[in-house]
C-alpha cells in the first residue's frame, strides 16, 4: 500500500477548479475504457528488409505486450491486408492461427499499410445501452530509406482512422509530429488520443498509465511528441448512434495506430523530404498536452464474455 501524504489546499478560481475535474474525468474514462481490450499489429524491425518475406502479429489482449491466444481470437481476426505504393500490395497467409501471419512474395524498398479488424461483436450490462464494438488497426512501417507519402494518406479502408501528417520515418524522439484523426474520411474533432510505447506498463497491471494524451483540434489533429524509440501505440475511441437500431443502440469505434519511433543514431540518416505538399501540419489546439500523462484508475467491468463495458464519454471542454 502506497504512503499517502497530506497535501495543502489550494486556492482556486471555481472555474478552473470545474475545469481540471472535468478533464481528470475524460482522462479516466479514456485509460480505463481503451484498456479492456486492444487490437494491434506489429512487424520486427529486424525483419523489414528488401526482397524479404515479412512477418506480422497481430495481438488482441488486455495489455498491449500480451498477445492473446485464446478462444476469444480464433476465428475473430480478419486477416491483414497491406497497401504499398500503386495499391494493394502481397497477399498474406497464416502462420499461425490468429495472429500471426507472412507476405507470400518478397517486397520492395518503400512505405506500406498493414491494416486488420476483428469481427463486431455486440455487448451490454443491464440497464445500460446495447453496443456494438468494431475495433480495428493500422500498422505503419518502411523497408529502407524509401519515402513514400501513401502512409500519410487514410487508407480509406476503415471507418475511423489516425493519419500521420509527419512521415513515420521523421518522427524522433523531443521531436514533435502532427496526426489527424479520420471518421468516414472527415476530421473527428475533440476525440481523447492515448498513447504509449510497448512495455510502459508492467504485464496485467490492474491500472493503466499512458505516455500521452491530447484532444483532437477542430480539425481532428493532434500534436504528438515521443519520449522514447521503440514500437508506440495510438489509440482513438468514438461512439455514435446506430441506424440499424434491430441490433444495438450504438457503433462503438476503436481504432490503434502502431508505428516505429528510430533513435538518434538514425536520425543522422534521414531520408531525403519529400516535396511540400497542400496543407502542412497544423499543432493541435493545446501543444502543452503533447506528453501529459494519463490518470490511473482501476480496471472496468466486463460482460460475461469477456468484453469491454464501455460508458458514453464525458463531454470534452475546451482546451
Amino acid at each position: 500500500m502506497p504512503k499517502t501524504q497530506n497535501m495543502p489546499i489550494l486556492a482556486v478560481p471555481p472555474k478552473t477548479l470545474i475545469r481540471s475535474c472535468l478533464l481528470a474525468m475524460a482522462l479516466a474514462f479514456a485509460t480505463t475504457s481503451l484498456q479492456a481490450a486492444t487490437l494491434w499489429i506489429e512487424t520486427s524491425p529486424d525483419n523489414l528488409k528488401e526482397d524479404s518475406l515479412i512477418e506480422f502479429n497481430v495481438g488482441y489482449a488486455d495489455d498491449f505486450d500480451l498477445v492473446d491466444l485464446g478462444a476469444r481470437t480464433l476465428g475473430n481476426i480478419v486477416f491483414p491486408a497491406l497497401i504499398g505504393k500503386g495499391g494493394e500490395s502481397s497477399t498474406i497467409k497464416e502462420i499461425a492461427p490468429s495472429y500471426a501471419f507472412v507476405t507470400e512474395s518478397t517486397l520492395k524498398a518503400g512505405s506500406y499499410i498493414a491494416y486488420s479488424s476483428y469481427k463486431p461483436f455486440i455487448s451490454a450490462q443491464e440497464g445500460q445501452p446495447k453496443n456494438k464494438y468494431v475495433f480495428t488497426a493500422t500498422h505503419l512501417f518502411n523497408i529502407g530509406a524509401v519515402e513514400d507519402d501513401l502512409v500519410t494518406k487514410p487508407t480509406g479502408k476503415i471507418p475511423l482512422e489516425i493519419v500521420p501528417e509527419t512521415h513515420p520515418l521523421r518522427i524522433f524522439p523531443g521531436s514533435p509530429a502532427t496526426f489527424q484523426v479520420l471518421l468516414d474520411g472527415k476530421p473527428l474533432p475533440k476525440a481523447q488520443v492515448l498513447g504509449e510505447p510497448k512495455g510502459y506498463n508492467p504485464p496485467n497491471s490492474p491500472t493503466k498509465a499512458r505516455a500521452y494524451y491530447s484532444p483532437t483540434d477542430d480539425q481532428g489533429k493532434i500534436r504528438f511528441t515521443p519520449l522514447k524509440p521503440g514500437l508506440w501505440i495510438l489509440s482513438v475511441r468514438t461512439s455514435i448512434p446506430n441506424p440499424n437500431k434491430s441490433d444495438s443502440d450504438n457503433i462503438v469505434y476503436i481504432h490503434n495506430l502502431t508505428f516505429y519511433v528510430a533513435d538518434a543514431a538514425a536520425q543522422a540518416h534521414q531520408p531525403q523530404a519529400a516535396p511540400a505538399g497542400a496543407g502542412e501540419a497544423q499543432p493541435a489546439a493545446d501543444p502543452a498536452q503533447a506528453a501529459q500523462p494519463a490518470a490511473q484508475p482501476a480496471a472496468p467491468a466486463a460482460d460475461p464474455a469477456g468484453q469491454p463495458a464501455a460508458p458514453a464519454a464525458p463531454a470534452p471542454t475546451g482546451q
